[in-house]
């Protein structure tokens, strides 16, 4: 049945047209802003606010709210919910899709599981922001924080080391969404660090990240023979240089050595890669 809710004498369907599963536990919710250290003087910017459950707390706390939300339905229904809500801007569009605020903000959300990896992504590469307190699958929030040598550890990892300082908060039980998800949630928190001084590096990092992923089973130096028009041997000299042993796995190094090898060694690779 689609859930439905009243307010002010009109009904309103929570259809799942993009895969929402809304938080319904208030002390939860509570426990994710407090989170977030909100002052008076920020700008908080929520990605899928629902039914405002955190929008409701965090504008007690903020100086403005800005809640980009996809769903037409729930857009109407939190302009009525929060009609008099001066600070609060609902922006109905894909947070995708929209250019990022040259202001600098603080996000928190519960993001949708079907995006969220793709959300924070964008956040890290193209906004001005301070920190994140983001809602994530526990499996995702696991792969954010893994280590090297696990199985979990990967591109998400990378890429949240790269850009941030991820902490893992809490885990919330999936009975505190509604409707009820098939899996338990993870609060992560994300601080920025300083942007990498090299030019360029952050395209070679990651296109070597995803290189060296492409085969995990393989050793980095067989990848890397594999794609690229370098000499085995030479190969074996570069990844010695780098402090990386040619005969490991790409879950065995540590983000570290992925970014020296990228700074020193990653145009070269990456420009002798084969086109075919």
């Amino acid at each position: 049945m689609t859930p439905r809710v009243i307010l002010k004498g009109r009904v309103y369907l929570m259809r799942q047209k993009f895969g929402q599963n809304f938080l319904s536990d208030k002390n939860i919710a509570q426990k994710i802003v407090n989170s977030a250290n909100i002052t008076k003087d920020d700008i908080v910017l929520e990605i899928g606010p629902g039914k405002g459950i955190l929008t409701e707390l965090i504008l007690k706390k903020a100086k403005r709210v800005i809640a980009v939300e996809i769903d037409k339905d729930l857009c109407g229904y939190l302009r009525k919910k929060f009609q008099n809500e001066k600070k609060l801007k609902i922006v109905n569009n894909d947070f995708l899709k929209i250019k990022p605020y040259k202001t600098s903000l603080k996000f928190v959300s519960n993001l949708p599981f079907c995006s969220a990896t793709a959300i924070m992504e964008k956040m890290f590469r193209c906004w001005n922001w301070e920190s994140a307190i983001f809602t994530f699958q526990k499996e995702v929030g696991e792969r954010i924080l893994s280590d090297p040598g696990t199985k979990s550890y990967g591109h998400l990892t990378l890429l949240a080391w790269f850009y941030s300082i991820p902490e893992k908060l809490f885990l919330i039980k999936r009975g505190c969404f509604y409707p009820v998800p098939e899996v338990d949630s993870m609060v992560i928190k994300f601080l920025p660090k300083k942007p990498i001084k090299f030019p360029d590096v952050s395209d070679n990092f990651f296109k070597l990240v995803k290189m060296l992923f492409s085969n995990r089973r393989k050793t980095v130096l067989n990848i890397l023979s594999l794609k690229s028009n370098i000499k085995k041997s030479k190969l074996k000299e570069i990844l010695i240089k780098s402090g990386i042993s040619p005969d490991s796995r790409p879950e065995n190094i540590s983000p570290e050595r992925f970014l020296s090898f990228a700074i020193d060694f990653g145009e070269l690779i990456l420009y002798n890669k084969t086109q075919c």
